[in-house]
């Protein structure tokens, strides 16, 4: 049985003061480099939490119902192969837009963080559970019950 204070996080096991810690780091990373727009901050941190507290996977938080044509992406100067949403949008800046790659910001800030407190909150271990021996991560071990 694995304890309710532990998540399971993009494989790995990242407790409660982790997935704190790394909701806190993220959004300090979106607020200081100016990628996205100041007035989406609120509804980015909702979201980020979600991912972080309740999925434990990292998504795009804008939807695809409404996605740019070609034309729109070559205008934004988007790669057009990719699938855009209009409400990306809404939520990156001007800044945002200047960089490579703008449609995955969120995502490469989201999985810097979720290594960095993945490796300060775990190690690989082993534990002895009656007669057998199980290998794995030490926060993930240390929920276990015998």
């Amino acid at each position: 049985m694995i304890n309710d204070d532990l998540m399971l996080n993009s494989f790995n096991a990242i407790p409660k003061a982790g997935r704190k810690e790394m909701i806190e780091l993220i959004m300090e990373d979106i607020k200081n480099n100016n990628y996205f727009k100041s007035e989406k901050y609120k509804k980015l941190e909702e979201e980020i939490t979600k991912m972080v507290n309740i999925e434990g996977v990292y998504h795009d938080p804008w939807h695809y119902k409404d996605v740019l044509t070609a034309k729109e992406k070559k205008d934004f100067g988007l790669n057009t192969r990719k699938k855009i949403s209009r409400e990306f949008l809404e939520f990156i800046s001007e800044k945002g837009l200047t960089m490579s790659e703008p449609e995955n910001l969120l995502w490469r800030i989201y999985s810097k963080y979720d290594k960095i407190i993945y490796e300060k909150y775990d190690t690989i271990e082993t534990k002895q559970i009656g007669n057998k021996t199980i290998i794995g991560s030490s926060t993930l071990l240390e929920h276990f019950n015998e």
